[in-house]
Formats: C-alpha cells, structure tokens, sequence
C-alpha cells in the first residue's frame, strides 16, 4: 500500500489503515477553513497531507489565541474521540493543502475497539496538549520577537518547505499582538539576513540565524514532530523544496 503522506496514518497497521481509507475522501484544505468549530462536535475527522492549521481559542471580545499547530503528522478532533467534551479550540487551516476526511464514527468505533489506534491516537492527544501548554506559557513569558521567529521555524517544519504564505494580520492574530509590533520586528530579521518578506509571502533564508532569535519553546515543541518532518540539522529545508500554493 503506498503512503497517504500523512505520517499518522501511514505508521498505522495495513488492516487499520486499509479500514480507514476504504471511506477516507480526499479533501482540499482552503485558508481560513474551519475544520472543527469550537462547541461543537465534528461529524469527520481530517488526516492532513499537507498544509498547516492552527488550533485556537476564541475570546467574547472578540480576541483569538492560537494554542495548537497541526501538520502532516497530525489529525484534527483527535480528542473529540475520546469523550463527548465539545469544550475544545477551534481548528483553523491557515496555510492551504490536501487532506484526507474521515467520518468520526467511524474512527471513533477504532477507538474504542482497537488497541493499538487508540495508543495511537492517545499519544496525539498526549502531544498536543503538552505542545498546547507550552505555547500557552510562551504567549505570556516571552517576548515577540522570539515568538515570531519560533512560529515561522515551526510553520516550516509542518508544511515542510521554508516558503510559508501569510499576512501580518495573521501573524499578528496568531501571536495576539498588534499588527504595528509584527511590521517592528520583520524590519530588523530582514536587515539581518533572516527572512525576506514580500506581498502575502514569508521566506526563512538562514534558519540557523531565525534559532538563534527565537524563544527556548521551538526546540521543546519540535522534539514532539516525527522525525522525517524535521529539517536537517543547521541546513533547513532547501530553499527549492516545495512551497505550499496559496489558495
């Protein structure tokens, strides 16, 4: 069976993965698709393949803070299987790719009949949350100008190219900081050498340079990413690896 490039699925037994592609759609991840909404159960789970989404919580003033960031090594509702809690963040795509959606009752019976996914689907859930609790620690302690540079390496990591499609707007959401503090600190990253920085476009041009400015929580979060998803050491992802088309 060739792989689906999703690295959690694909690291499934042949009989869990075949059950699970005999109904499995192949779907397109556009901007800004809300793939589980906060509040509410999802009636299908997504494999990704590609692209990037960002688990967020959302405030009654209107205010938003990302606490999650999925890739090809992920799935979304991962812990909407475990109980009937729809109290969970928000699933957003925010750089655009492919997909496999699942029917979640179908994976939900998996879970609750198969060992060896619900290990597997434990450990997500177990990562994610660490992740979610370290992010939620680095929104407050450190600074933003770590912060951003930590988002970009990690952003990188998941879609797996050093090209990442973005505004500031974006950034500046997803950071909760103001859209004037994201324009201060992509100045002097650009001056150094860092990035480049073009209309919707965000390039990492030196990566060991963007580590070095970028708070201690990128090296805790990316320990939890399979392995083939991270860029070789210093180096990064070649500046001709695919980028991921906006949509």
């Amino acid at each position: 069976m060739l792989p689906t490039g999703n690295y959690l699925l694909d690291s499934l037994s042949l009989p869990l993965r075949s059950a699970i592609l005999a109904v499995a759609r192949p779907c397109e991840l556009e901007l800004k698709t809300i793939l589980v909404r906060a509040g509410k159960a999802p009636t299908s789970l997504v494999f990704l393949t590609s692209g990037m989404a960002s688990l967020v919580v959302s405030m009654i003033d209107g205010g938003a803070s990302e606490v999650g960031m999925l890739g090809r090594d992920d799935m979304t509702g991962s812990s909407t299987l475990i109980g009937p809690d729809v109290n969970h963040p928000q699933c957003i795509v925010q750089i655009p790719g492919q997909g496999l959606q699942v029917p979640r009752q179908l994976l939900y019976n998996l879970f609750t009949t198969s060992l060896e996914f619900q290990n597997k689907i434990l450990e997500v859930v177990q990562r994610q949350l660490n992740i979610s609790a370290q992010l939620s620690a680095c929104n407050l302690r450190h600074e933003a100008e770590g912060r951003f540079a930590r988002w970009l390496l990690t952003a990188s990591d998941l879609i797996e190219s050093p090209t990442l499609i973005m505004t500031q707007e974006f950034l500046s959401e997803m950071l909760g900081t103001r859209r004037t503090t994201i324009s201060a600190i992509v100045q002097p990253l650009r001056a150094q050498g860092l990035i480049s920085v073009t209309r919707g476009t965000v390039r990492i041009l030196d990566r060991p340079g963007l580590k070095a400015a970028a708070c201690e929580c990128y090296e805790i979060c990316r320990r939890s990413m399979h392995p083939e998803m991270l860029p070789a050491a210093n180096t990064g992802w070649s500046l001709n690896h695919r980028a991921i088309p906006a949509a």
